[in-house]
């Protein structure tokens, strides 16, 4: 099994080691104001479709993406789910799910992120890809002695690979932006975080860190899909040499309505709903996403 180490400029140290305790108490204490609101606790989940223009081989594709965010109890050594109360943590769970054609065959690919409720931080990502020619998996888990990553990948100069990731913290991940931007977006003066780039891929993409200068202001919603409020939060996120644009409800629960990716993909939000969807799972109860509700 290959190992990578991440290995950072001296530039990109200066910028980490300069994190103050005060962007920290900051980070956590928006994760408690959103993480911790009754909202989650009624036994129902976010379920998001969005249309998405994304990219493959060099074509931009119609396809589908879901956001689905819940709260669960999950074993703190195992990092499962689980039903047992002790000794149980909450998290908020997300899902996103894209399904992308390429002519004869399709690309599915889905992401899940696990928040340790109480501090905001991410316990565990699991990343799997699937298309005509293989699967490739990923996982990260944070514990004590930082993050690990753990890659399976189908092509042959890849194979199984492991990788180290030691960062001070506020630390996020690109792929989980939707539901993280949303901790802050009352914010009046941009801010930074330390974010790991993009890792929805079929290939092994070996992590790295970029300080990332976020922006909020509020403007017109008009164009927004399904959005139905005059305005919408403008969230920008630039790192280095790539800038995403979010736009999110300007009231909470703040559901991402839009996004523009630095590589020109987009989603754009065709409905939005808020139940048990794993209690709707006969034929024709896809019929409850067809609008928003």
């Amino acid at each position: 099994m290959k190992t990578w180490p991440i290995i950072f400029s001296t530039c990109c140290l200066i910028v980490l080691c300069m994190v103050t305790d005060k962007a920290l108490v900051a980070f956590a204490a928006d994760n408690a104001f959103f993480l911790a609101n009754p909202y989650w606790d009624q036994g129902n989940a976010e379920f998001q479709v969005y249309k998405a223009g994304l990219t493959r081989y060099g074509i931009r594709r119609d396809g589908e993406a879901k956001i689905i965010i819940v709260k669960e109890l999950f074993d703190p050594d195992r990092l499962v789910k689980t039903k047992k109360a002790a000794p149980a943590i909450e998290v908020i769970k997300m899902n996103y799910i894209q399904t992308v054609p390429t002519g004869v065959y399709d690309y599915f690919q889905m992401a899940s992120f696990f928040f340790e409720r109480s501090t905001g931080k991410i316990i565990k990502y699991t990343m799997s890809s699937q298309d005509g020619c293989g699967t490739t998996f990923m996982e990260y888990v944070y514990r004590n002695s930082g993050g690990h990553f753990i890659f399976h990948s189908y092509f042959d100069d890849e194979g199984d690979m492991q990788a180290e990731l030691n960062a001070p913290e506020p630390l996020v991940f690109h792929d989980a932006l939707p539901l993280v931007l949303r901790f802050r977006l009352q914010e009046k003066m941009p801010y930074t975080l330390q974010i790991v780039q993009p890792l929805i891929a079929n290939k092994f993409t070996r992590p790295a860190i970029t300080a990332a200068r976020i922006t909020n202001r509020l403007i017109s919603a008009a164009g927004m899909g399904e959005v139905k409020s005059e305005q919408v939060y403008e969230t920008t996120v630039e790192a280095g040499d790539t800038r995403d644009v979010f736009y999110f409800e300007p009231t909470f629960p703040n559901r991402l309505v839009k996004w523009l990716k630095s590589n020109h993909d987009e989603l754009l939000l065709q409905s939005a709903h808020f139940f048990p969807y794993w209690q709707f799972n006969k034929p024709g109860d896809e019929k409850r996403i067809n609008g928003s509700k």
